[in-house]
């Protein structure tokens, strides 16, 4: 619904009420730049109406194979020593520091933690059950 511009006086706000409903109204001076009139139009919001709801067919997912679904305990003997490598290189690094000194421990025990981590983690991807 649209209607024509009313005019009506300033002091009129009885045009801002709330009528609870999906109207809008715009208000301006007329003439421009004074304020001897009101120019009032209102509006009222149109809808489109929803589209016909379609049926949805359920389609099924299988994400997770079989066969890699559960743990490979054939690798669990390789994920022990591979943890032990890394609590040996932990404990040791004291007497690494005593040994070869604060600064030299690092560049021989950072290399060993980085290829005993990357070794546990590529073991422990395939151990581990795959969800994809």
């Amino acid at each position: 619904m649209s209607q024509t511009p009313v005019l009506v006086s300033p002091s009129d706000v009885t045009v801002l009420d709330d009528f609870s409903d999906n109207r809008i109204t715009l208000t301006t001076c007329n003439p421009e730049y004074s304020s001897t009139k009101r120019l009032i139009v209102v509006g009222e919001l149109q809808q489109p109406k929803p589209p016909a709801a379609t049926k949805v067919k359920p389609h099924a997912y299988h994400i997770v194979d079989a066969q890699t679904a559960s743990l490979d305990l054939s690798l669990f003997p390789v994920v022990v020593l591979e943890m032990g490598v890394l609590l040996l290189l932990g404990l040791s690094n004291r007497r690494f520091s005593a040994w070869y000194g604060g600064a030299a421990r690092w560049l021989i025990l950072l290399p060993l933690w980085g290829v005993a981590l990357n070794a546990l983690f590529g073991t422990l991807s395939a151990f581990l059950p795959s969800f994809l």
